[in-house]
């Protein structure tokens, strides 16, 4: 068996992937869960916690045929571009701090970092 770089997509490479994500996402929901009823201002500072916790993954765990400017190769597996267009890092991001941005734009008050 001949060893692969990150820039070849395996079943071991986006299954440890996807699981950090998913992980990162547990923590967050559980987060949440428990500051229900906290002030807005100490949510907002968790969903910020969490973006940056998000941005470092994509940013530095990300494997290289995920990467937004490695094209497709044709003797990768047929699930390759699904599993790219699932881990784009626009799409989590934006999940993760969709309740943030809402907050930003209509509550004045709240707090911009």
């Amino acid at each position: 068996m001949l060893p692969v770089d990150d820039a070849t997509p395996t079943f071991t490479l986006v299954g440890r992937y996807f699981y950090d994500y998913a992980s990162l996402m547990i923590d967050f929901h559980n987060t949440m869960l428990d500051l229900a009823d906290a002030e807005d201002a100490v949510r907002y500072a968790a969903v910020l916690k969490f973006d940056g916790e998000m941005r470092a993954l994509c940013a530095e765990k990300i494997p290289g045929c995920f990467k937004p400017g490695m094209p497709i190769q044709s003797n990768w597996p047929k699930w390759s571009p699904w599993a790219r267009k699932s881990t784009l890092p626009q799409y989590q991001l934006l999940q993760l701090i969709q309740e943030g941005i809402k907050a930003d734009y209509t509550k004045p008050q709240q707090p911009t970092n």
